[in-house]
Formats: structure tokens, C-alpha cells, sequence
């Protein structure tokens, strides 16, 4: 007696891969630019320990970060959409790379999703059944990307241990420093009223 195999077995499995391609994908492009946050960010609490002056440079050094985080989320998104491929290509590389599945997954997909008319149901599942049989065997994880994590890991880890240097040598200066980068109106002198005896002002 034959299992019956549920209907769009094949599709599920093929996306629940192209998902995790293009998770990857993310997350490779994402660390990139969480690593070039890193280093903009050290940077600029490097900057207000070295000069640690009033709000307009606390300003610059606040919109220089913001405006690189954008820059480095934009270049993410632009190398994740260049660097994922379509259903369909996708489909055709795993074809290419596994001639076990060649000229059987597209087809048995479209047989799956869309069964032609003249086409017996039995044929068309005993197609999806094989190709899902073979599909199970081909390494598919073997398509996903490498994450690439080694330079921005090391780019958080450098940019890590440079604050904290610069905590342990100048506590003051870089606790100021961190304030006056996320609010820098904190930055401005303080203001000091001095009221005299027999002052009515």
C-alpha cells in the first residue's frame, strides 16, 4: 500500500529552503552593517573624549552617526536584494548544482501547483512523489551563503574594547561622552543665576 503524500509537499519543502536561503542572506548583510555601526559609534565617543566641547559639536557628532547608520542599513538592504535570487533562479540552481533533480523539480512543481487537464492525478503525484523523494537526499543547505561573520564580529569586538579603554583611562570624559551623544542638549554649559542681595530681578 502506497502513504498518500499530502498535497503541495514539494512546494513547502523547496520555500521552507528558500526561506532559510534568504534568512541567511539577512543576516550576513545585516551583521555587515551592524559592524559598520559599531566602528561610526566608537568613533564618535572617541571624538567627545578628545574634545570635549559644547552642544554643536555633541549635534555633528549625533547626525554623523545617525546619517552613517542609514547609509550602512541602505547599502544592507541593496546588497540583500542584489544578492537574492528569485524563486524561479533559485529553482534552476538547485537543478543545476543536483543532476538527481534535474528536469524533474520544475516540473513536478508545475504539475503540483497547476495540474494540466490532460494529465492523469496519479501520474502527476507519483512525479511529485519521486522528485520529493529525491529532493530529501540533495544537501539544499549546501546553496545557502556563508555569514561572513569574521569581519564584523571582529569590527564590535575592536570597537568594544576601544570604549572600554577609553572608560578605564578617562571614566569622566567617556561617561560625558556617551551622554552628550544620545542627548545633545546635555552638552550645552550650564546656565548659573547669581541673585544679589537687594536684588528685586
Amino acid at each position: 500500500m502506497t502513504t498518500r503524500v499530502p498535497d503541495n509537499v514539494l512546494e513547502r519543502l523547496v520555500s521552507r529552503h528558500y526561506a532559510a536561503l534568504q534568512r541567511a542572506l539577512t543576516l550576513r548583510h545585516g551583521l555587515s552593517a551592524a559592524g559598520n555601526v559599531a566602528v561610526l559609534v566608537t568613533l564618535a565617543v572617541a571624538l567627545g573624549v578628545a574634545w570635549p566641547t559644547g552642544e554643536p559639536l555633541a549635534w555633528a557628532r549625533l547626525l554623523a552617526v545617525a546619517g552613517g547608520a542609514v547609509a550602512a542599513l541602505i547599502l544592507a538592504v541593496a546588497g540583500f536584494l542584489r544578492a537574492r535570487p528569485s524563486f524561479e533562479a533559485y529553482l534552476e540552481h538547485i537543478e543545476e548544482r543536483f543532476p538527481a533533480v534535474r528536469s524533474w523539480l520544475r516540473n513536478a512543481l508545475d504539475f503540483e501547483l497547476c495540474p494540466p487537464a490532460h494529465t492523469s492525478p496519479e501520474l502527476a503525484r507519483a512525479l511529485g512523489d519521486e522528485t520529493s523523494r529525491r529532493l530529501v537526499e540533495v544537501p539544499l543547505v549546501a546553496l545557502r551563503p556563508a555569514l561572513e561573520a569574521r569581519r564584523p564580529l571582529a569590527s564590535m569586538g575592536v570597537a568594544l574594547a576601544v570604549v572600554a579603554t577609553l572608560g578605564l583611562a578617562f571614566p569622566a570624559r567617556t561617561e560625558r561622552s556617551w551622554h552628550t551623544l544620545l542627548d545633545p542638549r546635555s552638552a550645552a554649559p550650564p546656565v548659573r543665576l547669581e541673585v544679589e542681595p537687594g536684588s528685586v530681578t
